[in-house]
């Protein structure tokens, strides 16, 4: 009699087909946020630098190129897996001063310090989600292909 599971059942969930279309999906969705930020930073451009000086970011153009620079870039070594885990460690990085900077909920007040602290704990989010991209279990992409079959340990009897 068959058992079935989450993690391996008769619907495919856990099959190694399966599990590599979900990292796939993973990573395409997780790239859409860098790779649209990248794109509007790029076509409104004026308004993101003036933005940026508001909070007080020195040099605020070189900053919002590099920003754009990064978020496109690694956006699309997510979204078609070349390089995928170094775009992950490095959106990850990049993420930490532009949480802090600009979703600064304790320098804020009333409605706008509820947005800025789940805004706050969303990029906290989306950090861990490219952490697994970079460390997780078969973390393959066209950059860091693996160096024998990827193994899937036994389910426990």
């Amino acid at each position: 009699m068959a058992r079935w599971s989450l993690a391996r059942g008769p619907s495919g969930f856990g099959s190694p087909n399966t599990d590599a279309m979900a990292l796939v999906i993973g990573r395409i969705l997780l790239s859409l946020i860098f790779i649209l930020s990248g794109v509007h930073k790029l076509f409104d451009f004026g308004q993101v630098s003036a933005g940026a000086a508001a909070e007080g970011l020195v040099a605020a153009n070189f900053f919002v190129v590099l920003a754009l620079i990064v978020e496109i870039v690694c956006g699309l070594g997510l979204l078609f897996g070349f390089f995928a885990r170094a775009s992950a460690i490095i959106l990850a990085i990049y993420l930490i001063p532009v949480t802090l900077v600009f979703h600064a909920f304790w320098n804020a007040s009333g409605g706008e310090a509820t947005a800025q602290f789940f805004n706050f704990w969303k990029n906290v989010a989306i950090a861990g989600g490219l952490l697994l991209v970079a460390f997780g279990p078969r973390a393959e992409s066209v950059g860091e292909r693996p160096q024998g079959p990827a193994e899937i340990p036994a389910e426990p009897e």
